[in-house]
């Protein structure tokens, strides 16, 4: 597994937390650590998007990812790098946990045109960020979430549970510590 990836807030500080073993797709839910690249697969049954799974072969990916952290002008930022290599504009949902918050968050990511990449970053760390609700047309907004005054970040109670049956990042560990700079 090498070392965890690790999140800075500026060069002196970070952030660690331990989770348990963690897939990289599961129950169509993608899940992502700063430092990752890999690609999925979608399987497209009567014209959307099915199901999708881990792809270890680049050449045979629709969606390819990447997720770093980058250091720019104003201080740390997360970046999540999406190419779409399929024939029809790609939508997604995206939810984050941050540092010191026990709540998922839910954040938006734009739609990304047929064999085009997309960039999306956020001025903070992102302990992990979950794709999910991979398809090929928007879906009306839902009004179940609730938006915090101070911040603007909008707030879901749902739970991300980890399924019985996964790919596991390390088959071997009980636990991935991951490290974070903050």
């Amino acid at each position: 597994m090498g070392h965890p990836p690790q999140t800075a807030w500026d060069d002196d500080r970070y952030y660690e937390q331990s989770f348990d073993r963690i897939p990289y797709v599961a129950d169509n839910d993608v899940y992502l650590f700063s430092g990752e690249a890999f690609g999925i697969k979608a399987i497209v049954t009567e014209g959307e998007i099915s199901h999708i799974a881990y792809e270890r072969n680049w050449a045979k990916t629709d969606v390819e990812l990447r997720f770093t952290q980058e250091k720019s002008k104003n201080g740390w930022m997360m970046m999540l790098v999406i190419r779409n290599k399929l024939k029809h504009r790609l939508y997604l949902d995206a939810l984050m946990t941050i540092p010191g918050k026990e709540e998922i968050l839910k954040t938006n990511v734009l739609p990304i045109e047929p064999n085009l990449s997309d960039f999306e970053s956020w001025p903070h760390p992102i302990v992990q960020l979950v794709l999910r609700d991979f398809r090929f047309s928007e879906k009306p907004k839902e009004q179940t979430e609730t938006v915090d005054p101070k911040t603007g970040n909008v707030h879901l109670t749902i739970p991300i549970p980890l399924p019985r049956k996964a790919i596991a990042r390390d088959p071997d560990a009980e636990q991935s510590t991951w490290r974070w700079r903050f």
